[in-house]
């Protein structure tokens, strides 16, 4: 059977392991809050994986649930969760509506998948009748208004009632096996498995459990933990308990390898050998989230999350006219902002520590450290890498990043030598080198244009020869036909020199 995986988010006690709980028919070692410390909290602490067969409209289907946390302070745990899915259920609880968690679980869902259901849970809990529930309805139509789910279909259940049985499960059920379609499966690729959880098993190895995103995996293949830089061959596989040869892409599988601590590794990648290395630093094409308010500038740090992995970086941002393209001109920017007028903005990413990210993966940045008490989204902007640079050294290798940021230099008129040249001071400071200027354009506040000439003494002044086009202006006549000493009448003559310089040059050689 094909396995789909369906990600059930929402916020915390909208009662989505319970329904994971009533929708499955085999749990994973990780299911339903197995977790001694989950269950002490009363909360999903980490990802829980279940599964279920269902016949509808295109046969047999496997669907493999996976019940993210619901808890604001594990929302890098619900992004990894997030990334592996086909589809979403949105749980609400409809005694309480959309809570915070909620709206990010939707910004989550819009990055990642295509699809989602709202399964309005709790119902036996809401008072009203139908006409409450569909108020509920309406506004929840009224939110999803203007997102890529406008069209989402809703059901009403209750997971967990107090007396009766689960209500409204096996038309769940149905509606999961309606309305998404079986997605494509390719064994084509290097194979990649995105670890959620890792555990000794006496006598036998250590298994690592995961879904495979890409290509297929064999029974005595050989496979590695990029991360660790280790190398294993595969002795056995399950997917819930039952022993297969192999798993492809959306199969949801444990791996046994031997000669492994556990220990080592919490949760991350496995692949094909040399497929992926430890990466420094990542190019990206991002987009800005709506809902984030806060201003997300150059040079400041953000988490950064791809898969299950979430570190520090810092950012850069730059503007281009295509949306692909790593090798056109950038524009620095000092802020992302929402794009727009065919500008499309990129960001050269320099993670704290080294993370396993290629080409393609999704990387979120977010700013995780903000208060979970205020009501305000976290998740700032995402995009899917387009380079990564897998050296210590990367940064000699960014000089062939063309990403231009506009300078300017003022400085006054100190004295007009004769109609063709003109002695600027506070330009420059004295120990500047002027090689790197000489020849470039300068514009006059009295409408003339010139160039850079030559130093002038030793304070850093300057001469600068007009353009022999340029007429000279009444204002700069005269200060020619000033007495040595006099001060002229009127407002100073301002004089700007307007270049570029390339970011990330080490030479910061100026351009115009």
């Amino acid at each position: 059977m094909v396995n789909v995986n369906v990600g059930v988010l929402g916020h915390v006690d909208s009662g989505k392991t319970s329904l994971c709980r009533a929708l499955s028919h085999k749990g994973s070692t990780a299911a339903f809050d197995k977790n001694p410390q989950s269950q002490r909290r009363g909360i999903t602490l980490d990802l829980g994986f279940s599964t279920f067969s269902h016949s509808g409209p295109h046969g047999e289907t496997q669907y493999t649930l996976v019940d993210c946390p619901g808890h604001a302070s594990l929302v890098k745990t619900v992004i990894g969760g997030a990334q592996i899915i086909d589809v979403m259920l949105l749980v609400i609880d409809v005694t309480k509506g959309v809570q915070t968690q909620t709206a990010e679980c939707l910004i989550i869902g819009e990055i990642c998948c295509d699809r989602m259901l709202i399964v309005l849970n709790k119902l036996d809990l809401l008072d009203g009748g139908p006409a409450a529930l569909e108020k509920i309805k309406t506004r929840m139509r009224k939110t999803l208004e203007l997102t890529k789910f406008k069209d989402s279909e809703m059901i009403a259940i209750s997971a967990n009632p107090q007396e009766a049985g689960p209500v409204g499960i096996d038309e769940l059920k149905d509606l999961i096996a309606k309305s998404v379609p079986i997605p494509q499966r390719s064994r084509d690729g290097p194979f990649v498995l995105c670890v959620d959880h890792c555990f000794q098993i006496k006598g036998q190895g250590t298994v690592l459990t995961g879904t495979v995103t890409q290509g297929m995996v064999s029974v005595n293949s050989l496979i590695e933990i990029p991360l660790l830089k280790l190398q294993r061959k595969v002795k056995s596989m399950q997917v819930f308990g039952q022993p297969v040869t192999e798993a492809i892409q959306g199969d949801r599988v444990g791996i046994c390898v031997t000669q492994f601590e556990a220990n080592l590794f919490e949760r991350g990648v496995v692949c094909s050998p040399n497929h992926f290395q430890l990466t420094y630093a990542v190019l990206v094409p991002v987009l800005r989230i709506a809902y984030f308010r806060n201003s997300i500038r150059s040079g400041t740090k953000f988490h950064l999350t791809s898969i299950h992995d979430t570190v520090l970086g810092k950012q850069t941002f730059f503007s281009g006219s295509e949306r692909s393209s790593i090798e056109q001109e950038f524009v620095f920017e000092e802020e992302l902002a929402h794009n727009a007028d065919g500008k499309f903005f990129f960001a050269l990413i320099e993670f704290d520590q080294p993370m396993i990210c290629g080409v393609r993966s999704l990387v979120l940045g977010s700013k995780l450290d903000t208060d979970i008490n205020t009501k305000t989204c976290r998740l700032a902007y995402h995009g899917k890498v387009a380079k990564t640079f897998v050296s210590p050294d990367y940064k000699k290798s960014l000089a062939a990043l063309r990403v231009s940021k506009t300078k300017h230099k003022t400085g006054v008129v100190d004295r007009v030598p004769n109609e063709s040249e003109v002695i600027v001071k506070n330009l420059f400071k004295k120990e500047t080198n002027l090689e790197i200027f000489s020849g470039m354009k300068v514009a006059f506040s009295s409408g003339e244009t010139g160039a850079i000439q030559s130093s002038f003494g030793q304070s850093g002044k300057v001469k600068i020869q007009l353009d022999v086009d340029s007429k000279i202006s009444a204002d700069l006549k005269r200060l020619l036909k000033a007495k040595k000493g006099e001060k002229p009448e009127g407002d100073p003559i301002t004089v700007t020199l307007t270049f570029k310089r390339l970011v990330f040059d080490p030479s910061k050689k100026a351009i115009q």
